[in-house]
């Protein structure tokens, strides 16, 4: 059972991605939580990355794929059998995330903050804007 979180990232109250004392990846969008390893969730970011960067109408990974329908203008992103239909913004939104909590994950851990019973809740948790120079992004 999860018991410690470090928050990664954060949009709103209902877009974060966070990390457990297990490794694993918690990334809640709205009602849906997927629980990724660090090894899946390095493949969504990348994936997101190459989305992010090229005109497409599908690209696919191993165990992910997006979608993009012109037509209706939205993203659609497969994963571990969850899809998640996404607004052109939305999806700027989860790609600045994931490029977020992709660099807190790199930090060194003498650079991370220490979760022992000696802080307050409020050292422990942390918000990381998701994109602070984007009017979209709520922190």
């Amino acid at each position: 059972m999860c018991n410690i979180f470090t928050t990664l990232a954060v949009s709103n109250d209902r877009r974060l991605i966070v990390q457990c004392e297990h490794g694993t990846v918690h990334l809640t969008w709205d009602t849906v939580t997927m629980h990724l390893s660090p090894v899946l969730f390095h493949e969504m970011s990348e994936l997101l990355m190459e989305c992010s960067s090229t005109s497409f109408t599908q690209i696919r990974r191993q165990r992910c794929l997006m979608n993009y329908f012109e037509n209706h203008k939205y993203y659609q992103l497969w994963f571990q059998g969850v899809a998640l239909n996404l607004a052109p913004v939305d999806f700027i939104i989860l790609v600045d995330m994931v490029t977020v909590a992709l660099a807190e994950m790199e930090k060194s851990p003498t650079d991370q903050p220490s979760l022992s019973g000696s802080q307050s809740v409020d050292e422990q948790f942390k918000t990381i804007p998701a994109s602070p120079g984007a009017l979209f992004s709520l922190n």
